[in-house]
């Protein structure tokens, strides 16, 4: 499996590649944290290139998501028809908005945070102490 992060203003795009499985799971949930933790408030997981989506694949993209939700920020996805059918099947798929490529995805979340800022919601943003 191989990850990119990639940050913008209002966003962060991970990438990942190859197969999500029980041995690489740990590694995107690390990466997913430390994003959720440290990045802007929107993030985008394309996983269009992912060879196949196991449990433990689906249950960090899950997780990735509530933890977002948590945040005040939010997890969108890029994947492919199969994977999406795949994620709908799991019951993950209805929770998490699916974007057919980054930039839809990323457009969908300039659009997002232009309604919240305008509205006053959802401007405030978890800091440590």
């Amino acid at each position: 499996m191989d990850l990119t992060v990639r940050s913008g203003r209002q966003h962060v795009v991970v990438t990942v590649s190859g197969a999500i499985v029980p041995r690489t799971a740990p590694t995107l949930r690390e990466c997913l944290l430390r994003v959720l933790n440290t990045a802007p408030p929107y993030v985008v997981l394309d996983i269009s290139r992912v060879d196949g989506l196991d449990p433990a694949a689906l249950a960090v993209i899950a997780e990735a998501h509530r933890g977002a939700r948590l945040l005040g920020g939010s997890l969108c996805l890029v994947c492919s028809e199969p994977a999406s059918r795949q994620l709908q099947e799991a019951g993950v798929t209805p929770m998490i908005p699916r974007y057919g490529s980054v930039e839809q995805a990323v457009a969908a979340g300039r659009r997002q945070h232009a309604g919240r800022s305008r509205f006053g919601v959802g401007a405030g943003r978890r800091t440590s102490a």
